[in-house]
């Protein structure tokens, strides 16, 4: 629900803004860093800051002198009932078929115009960058986001893809909007996409949506491997993420 401006407190408007700043490839940032991301003056990020430190919500590195987000905003996210519902659901079908190919699976959800990892199992001989759980990424660029998108409703689809930004991450990003529509009819056809190295080189995705009973896209699932390491045949992989889509769909409907 987007709020109206009338009823916001800048303040807090400012603070959260702040805390999302961080990640884990970040999770420590300096009061310059912070103040260059969130364009506010030095006097009022070092008060916001003070106040969340207060709070318990980041901590100093006394060391660095760098921020990191503190205990309390672990326990405020820890309480987020439906997404970790979801992921106890989810995480017994992805590890089904992580022991299977041993690469990395994930299922994500679309939130804000991004593609949002619920859950994720990684390999331990991975080449590659993985979204963390919590974290965000690109539609455009994902296996799991073209899914998402393809299966949408087209109203819901085409509003997302009016203000979506298509920033150019590797040579293979599709950047033109009329490209990118044709990408996800062909996903809606032929039921599932892939990412052959469009948001990180080195890497291919393949993924299929996560559809409830009444065919509404909940989600996708998705498995990274390194292009060095991709061996596998393609439409076997295809029918095991099927299988676990539909696991999942089941599993979720129940709840």
């Amino acid at each position: 629900m987007v709020m109206d401006n009338k009823y916001q407190v800048q303040s807090i408007t400012r603070a959260f803004h702040i805390l999302e700043q961080f990640s884990l490839q970040e999770d420590e940032l300096s009061i310059t860093e912070i103040k260059t991301r969130v364009n506010l003056p030095f006097s009022t990020v070092h008060r916001l800051l003070s106040s969340l430190e207060f709070l318990g919500y980041v901590s100093q590195n006394e060391k660095s002198g760098k921020y990191r987000l503190g205990y309390r905003a672990f326990i405020l996210g820890s309480k987020v009932k439906p997404l970790n519902e979801i992921r106890s659901i989810v995480r017994v079908f992805l590890r089904d078929i992580f022991e299977k190919y041993n690469e990395t699976v994930n299922f994500a959800i679309e939130f804000e115009s991004k593609i949002l990892c619920v859950e994720t199992i990684g390999a331990q001989r991975r080449l590659i960058y993985t979204p963390g759980v919590g974290e965000t990424h690109h539609l455009h660029a994902t296996s799991v986001g073209k899914c998402i998108l393809a299966f949408y409703e087209e109203e819901k689809r085409n509003r997302i893809l009016s203000d979506l930004s298509f920033v150019v991450l590797t040579p293979n990003t599709i950047t033109d909007v009329q490209k990118f529509r044709a990408e996800l009819n062909k996903v809606r056809e032929q039921g599932y996409a892939t990412d052959n190295e469009e948001s990180e080189i080195g890497l291919f995705c393949i993924g299929v949506p996560v559809l409830d009973s009444k065919t509404n896209c909940v989600g996708a699932v998705s498995l990274r491997i390194p292009v060095a390491r991709m061996t596998h045949d393609i439409p076997t992989l295809i029918r095991d993420l099927e299988e676990t889509s539909a696991q999942i769909a089941q599993a979720t409907d129940k709840r």
